[in-house]
């Protein structure tokens, strides 16, 4: 293999969120058709006279043989799904190997369901199973993700010609009416003429792929890199804007194309390798996933003092809150003065006898048996939000989760605001107990979690700022506070730095894009710095129409989060509706309604 790159190089930028899988048809065969039996199998639908020989012809051969189905009327989707799709439906060991690893975008030309497949595969065993977010080419699905190139939360499949309604079962059931098959169907296009015409009507969709083409490494994988559609787009981009800030990484079959033409023109880097060897992308890929786990110089903790002086003396080096990349230490691995807490959940007590049971309900200890090392846990109230292990000493739960009282079916409240006040009320144990440090789980952010975990941790620095500055704590009598992290998507929005550990700590306002689209799909725009115990109506100067928009967030905070009416919402703070800075809050007039 003819190396110009190495799997350091695709680390570090993979590391700081940079790098960006482009996948071609090359990862979806053998389940899927090549480009040649691709068009072979379209033309054999419908007769479209002797093909033209050789591969030179075929994008003339697919415009044919589309306009021979078109004309009398053919289901396009279904035309192009049966060429597509071959008898072996395997998923292809490359597919797999690309799957488990997290990324937070990859953009695809297939119209498969292969890489949705491959995701499923690598999540088996686990208690939850989810896909990524698959946007398309509309001018929402653009700006939607150039809001997740600004804050890259969770995972993204953007399809940049369309997809196929997902043949796989599960794959079906995962997505449900989050995927619109007939948009994603109509957004098909075949060949380099529909490309050019596609991209023409599309300034959004060319403005997205620009930035993303700026801002970010490609790691092109089976691919056709010799495709003119694509270099005409690379052409545009590098004409206007320049060339990229950030080099793109591609690996290609020998004679695919002129590697050095395609560093000078388009910075990116080519590795080829021998046609013979299909297996080199799966290699690839393995190795790139066994070099992630391996050690190598990357960020392993973030550290924060909450004093104001600029400079320290060295005894005051110390970290008041730290954020580690570690699962979390058993209870025997505890110093003096050192105590551990781990998240529990909680459910009511119907049967309560007394006023504390009836408040606090019943503690669900989820994995804190695991890390707690006991079977069975023994526990005492200190307050709504904090219970005290008998065993192992210095072990307390932190129940980020509020009573519902007064219901026929009483339940529990789940919110940003109650991390706040439930990691609070536990500083205030730890202090009084006199502890010096404290390690503690990732609040609210189990299997059954109702907040994404980046929200739990942007509220746990929040809380912790606000306790130091009303206790009025001196800086060496702070109790010390070390988060564990090991959820890639957190990791990566730290290494990235769109989280701002120390803003949250310091209370600032954070600053919220707010976007109103009208019935039309217009969308005005402005920024607001706010902070974040404001109503959510601050967000909006009034509004001149009296129908009743939906509201919604991106990114989303909850699993389930789903719009909602304005006047339903905004009384809640900034904090509870669940924004951090550079989120974007939506005022959505398309489905609005008027008052009743």
């Amino acid at each position: 293999m003819a190396e110009n790159f190495d799997l350091q190089s695709l680390c570090a930028f993979y590391d700081r969120g940079y790098l960006v899988p482009f996948i071609g048809s090359g990862m979806s065969r053998p389940a899927c058709s090549d480009w040649t039996a691709f068009v072979t199998a379209l033309e054999k639908l419908k007769q479209t006279g002797e093909p033209a020989a050789g591969a030179s012809n075929l994008i003339q051969r697919a415009l044919f043989a589309l306009q021979a189905l078109r004309q009398d009327g053919v289901d396009i989707a279904e035309a192009i799904s049966k060429a597509v799709y071959c008898e072996d439906a395997k998923v292809p060991d490359q597919a797999v190997a690309l799957a488990s690893i997290y990324w937070p975008l990859v953009c695809t030309t297939n119209y498969d369901d292969i890489y949705l497949r491959a995701k499923l595969l690598c999540q088996q065993g686990k208690p939850e199973l989810k896909l990524p977010w698959v946007l398309g080419r509309t001018e929402t699905d653009c700006r939607e993700l150039l809001r997740h190139i600004d804050f890259p939360a969770g995972e993204v499949v953007w399809a940049l010609q369309g997809l196929l309604g997902p043949r796989d079962a599960g794959v079906k059931q995962i997505l449900g009416d989050k995927f619109d098959k007939a948009r994603f169907e109509q957004e098909l296009v075949v060949g380099h003429a529909e490309y050019r015409t596609v991209a023409n009507r599309a300034p959004h969709f060319r403005r997205c792929f620009a930035e993303l083409f700026r801002t970010r490494s490609f790691l092109f994988l089976g691919s056709g890199l010799s495709e003119p559609y694509f270099v005409s787009l690379f052409d545009e981009i590098i004409e206007l804007t320049g060339p990229p800030v950030r080099p793109h990484f591609a690996l290609i079959p020998e004679g695919d194309t002129d590697p050095e033409f395609m560093r000078q023109r388009y910075h990116i880097i080519c590795n080829t390798y021998p046609r013979e060897r299909h297996g080199s992308v799966t290699e690839l890929l393995k190795d790139f996933a066994s070099q992630l786990r391996t050690e190598r110089a990357r960020p392993a903790l973030w550290g924060f003092r909450a004093q104001t002086q600029t400079t320290f003396s060295g005894h005051e080096l110390t970290d008041h809150f730290r954020v580690v990349r570690a699962t979390m230490p058993g209870p025997a691995s505890l110093a003096k003065g050192e105590a551990i807490a781990v998240s529990c959940g909680r459910d009511p007590n119907p049967d309560a006898t007394n006023k504390e049971e009836r408040e606090c309900g019943v503690p669900l200890y989820g994995a804190g048996t695991r890390i707690l090392e006991q079977c069975e846990l023994v526990h005492e109230w200190k307050n709504k939000f904090v219970i005290r292990f008998d065993a192992p000493k210095r072990a307390y739960g932190i129940v980020a989760r509020e009573l519902i009282a007064g219901r026929e079916a009483p339940g529990d409240r789940r919110s940003p605001e109650v991390i706040t006040t439930a990691f609070k009320e536990f500083l205030d144990v730890a202090r009084r107990k006199k502890y010096r440090k404290v390690h503690v789980q990732l609040l609210a952010a189990g299997p059954d979690r109702a907040f994404e975990p980046w929200i739990s941790l942007v509220q746990m620095a929040r809380a912790y700022g606000e306790w130091y500055r009303e206790k009025k704590i001196g800086g060496n009598d702070a109790v010390i506070a070390t988060v564990y992290v090991v959820d890639p998507g957190v990791l990566a929005l730290l290494e990235g730095g769109y989280i701002d550990i120390g803003r949250e700590l310091q209370g600032t306002p954070i600053h919220v894009n707010v976007e109103a689209i009208d019935s039309t799909r217009r969308g005005d725009r402005y920024h607001m710095l706010t902070p974040t115990d404001k109503p959510i109506s601050s967000l909006f100067d009034g509004l001149r129409s009296q129908r009743q928009p939906l509201v919604y967030a991106f990114p989303t905070p909850t699993k389930q989060f789903s719009a909602k009416p304005l006047d339903e919402v905004k009384n809640q703070s900034v904090r509870e509706f669940g924004l951090v800075s550079g989120s974007t809050f939506v005022i959505d007039f398309r489905k609005a309604g008027w008052p009743t």
